[in-house]
């Protein structure tokens, strides 16, 4: 048939409707035996000999296409039993084979269709002198007997909706088939009384859709246009065909509402309780409009964060976040509200409000205010109960924070990147990565520009590069990490830099060197982070001390912040002069012992010397002697039992470990107890 087709199309045969087909120049006509052969007109080149006739006698009349491919054939009636047609054809629409066969009045087309006509009228072919005029007789199909076209269709249909069900049973659980249902209830919303066709166009344009429902929906789509065009030139013999959409209609009715219900009940499962009852508000054109991100997010908040701070601003936050999901419009691109980054803002807020609350007077409530429009920090200054290097940092990752909140925010936020100058690490710039880590690189940009703006950081370079590489090499799912490092280093970089250069014990500067050196020597973040932290801590701790120690007896206030060099010089030299001085060394003794004299003759009548009551004592030199003797060998003994600086950095990570998972004061107790009788001893 193929080939066929390809004769017909290459002989420049006009396709379409049968009407527009010219006429063969020459039209045969044989009559049967008995009739007058010169009443008949010769015509050279016909497909048939010249003694053909019917097997029964009748008269047979044959008009052709110009290319002799089809052909329209008037029979006479013939003493049957079966229903005849009386003319037989063969011809050709939009590359459809058509065949009318006299014997059964059957039609076929192609392979796939056969049904039983009948002649309307007979009068169009008995008048015929062309092709064209017997072309527009009049056919009817009485009786459809194959349809194999149809049946496939609907075959392809009933797969299209087994496979709607299928997505609709598992949009929970499955990914796929989640979006799959995103975007077959886009279509189901944008259209009303929806055709098979329809349906297949407007999700065969969809590129969200998977590769296997796209397959099939262009496999279908096919398949009904071969069918709608078929039908269509079957029409022309009052042809009848049904393409009822009710079954659709019902099916997609029923996917809609079972998505809906799904979805709003996934939803509400993975939001939590101040979320989920603005969530039953929300309009069902909206639900898959939702980013899964966004309600996960809320719950991680809602787990992580203390709720006594953060009860509130979660509500003000769930209200206005729902009340932007309600105001989308129909088939606005799904993309996720909340920046990842929201959850480690928010946990970094958290810690320095406790922290600010255990150094100030302030309450939870006034370091963290929320309304309709958004979080906003504390009205008035903060007021710290003592002012240090460890409140400074406070202070300004306090405000920065806000900052970030405010550009993130996901109702009123920026869409822009953060816009930030760097001013202190301006070499140290990380160009190139991530927004979410780019932020806390400014953020401790901007700690140590307002905590140390006129000092030299030369002393931090290398753990200031530590942390740069740090940065750079970590991806989004190492954002914490990352947070606890900024937050570490800039607290150890401001408590730790008054003692750079400041009048001190060479104890914390021996401690400060190993301290660097066991920074630097780190290899991943993880270790980077957990060293910081607990140096940071022991600084903070260290400051602490000073602030309650009178500057008579401790570390002097005035000279760990360089403020007055006479003043520690004046305490260096009293404390040079309040330690015990050596003892006054004894003269030497000479080489050679001089010999007695010799002993003289008692003298007569002389009176002998009693016996000794006491010992004799030793002289009071002697005595100082030994003294001095029994502290340098005390001193060398203690010496000798003093903590290298390598197990005091073991003994303070241990006590700075132990002392962080600390609840209760009674705990904090028991540690600083453990810790002296285990190495105190």
């Amino acid at each position: 048939m193929d080939t066929t087709r390809q004769r017909l199309d290459d002989s420049g045969a006009p396709e379409g409707n049968i009407r527009d087909v010219q006429a063969a120049p020459k039209v045969a006509v044989k009559m049967a035996a008995g009739q007058d052969e010169s009443e008949s007109e010769q015509v050279d080149d016909l497909p048939f000999d010249d003694d053909w006739t019917e097997p029964f006698g009748g008269p047979t009349v044959m008009f052709e296409s110009l290319n002799r491919l089809e052909f329209i054939a008037v029979e006479s009636p013939l003493p049957l039993k079966v229903c005849q047609l009386q003319c037989s054809a063969r011809i050709f629409y939009a590359g459809m084979e058509v065949l009318l066969h006299n014997c059964g009045s059957l039609m076929l087309l192609d392979d796939s269709f056969v049904a039983r006509v009948r002649l309307v009228d007979m009068g169009p072919l008995q008048q015929a002198t062309t092709f064209s005029e017997a072309a527009s007789a009049l056919y009817s199909i009485t009786e459809i007997l194959v349809d194999n076209m149809k049946a496939q269709r609907d075959q392809h249909r009933s797969e299209l909706l087994t496979t709607f069900n299928r997505i609709r049973q598992r949009t929970s659980s499955d990914n796929v088939c989640a979006a799959d249902a995103r975007q077959i209830f886009s279509v189901v919303q944008s259209s009303s009384n929806l055709d098979y066709v329809e349906l297949c166009e407007q999700l065969c344009s969809n590129a969200s859709i998977s590769r296997g429902l796209r397959d099939q929906v262009e496999k279908l789509l096919q398949i009904e246009q071969e069918v709608g065009q078929r039908n269509a030139f079957l029409a022309k013999f009052h042809a009848k065909f049904t393409n009822s959409t009710h079954e659709l209609g019902t099916a997609l009715q029923e996917f809609h509402e079972a998505v809906v219900a799904s979805r709003v009940k996934s939803l509400l499962d993975m939001a939590p309780h101040f979320l989920g009852r603005h969530l039953k508000d929300i309009p069902e054109r909206t639900v898959f409009q939702i980013h899964d991100n966004d309600v996960k997010l809320f719950h991680d908040l809602d787990k992580v964060l203390n709720k006594k701070i953060f009860a509130k601003p979660l509500g003000d936050l769930a209200k206005r976040w729902t009340a932007q999901m309600k105001s989308l419009k129909q088939g606005e691109q799904l993309v996720s509200a909340i920046n990842p980054i929201y959850l480690s803002l928010c946990r970094s807020l958290e810690e320095l409000i406790v922290e600010i609350v255990d150094r100030t007077d302030h309450k939870p409530e006034e370091l963290l205010l929320s309304d309709d429009g958004g979080w906003f920090p504390i009205k008035s200054a903060i007021i710290w109960k003592t002012v240090t290097g460890y409140t400074k940092c406070l202070q300004h990752e306090y405000s920065f924070i806000f900052r970030l909140l405010k550009h993130y925010h996901p109702v009123t936020g920026s869409k822009k990147p953060l816009e930030y100058q760097t001013r202190r690490l301006q070499q140290q710039n990380p160009l190139g990565i991530a927004e979410e880590l780019y932020v806390w690189f400014c953020l401790l940009d901007d700690v140590l520009h307002h905590a140390l703006p006129q000092a030299s950081l030369a002393t931090f370079e290398r753990i200031l590069q530590d942390f740069v590489q740090l940065v750079r090499d970590a991806s989004l799912e190492q954002m914490d990490t990352i947070r606890v490092i900024t937050r570490n280093t800039a607290r150890f970089i401001v408590q730790t830099f008054p003692f750079v250069d400041a009048v001190q014990s060479d104890e914390d500067k021996e401690l400060l060197q190993a301290q660097w050196g066991e920074i630097n020597r780190t290899e991943s973040a993880c270790t980077f982070r957990d060293r910081v932290d607990v140096f940071s801590g022991y600084w903070q701790n260290r400051w602490e001390m000073i602030q309650r120690i009178p500057s008579e007896n401790g570390l002097p206030d005035a000279a760990t912040r360089r403020r007055c060099r006479k003043r520690a010089d004046f305490i260096r030299k009293r404390q040079l002069a309040l330690k015990p001085k050596p003892p006054a060394e004894l003269p030497s003794q000479p080489s050679v012992i001089p010999k007695p004299p010799k002993a003289l003759p008692p003298q007569p009548n002389a009176i002998s010397k009693p016996p000794a009551k006491y010992p004799p004592q030793p002289s009071a030199s002697t005595q100082h002697a030994r003294r001095a003797d029994s502290r340098e060998a005390g001193a060398t003994k203690e010496k000798a039992e003093l903590y290298t600086t390598a197990e005091l950095f073991d003994i303070f990570t241990e006590y700075w470990t132990r002392w962080k998972n600390c609840k209760t004061r009674s705990e904090q107790a028991f540690v600083v107890a453990y810790m002296n009788f285990k190495y105190g001893r």
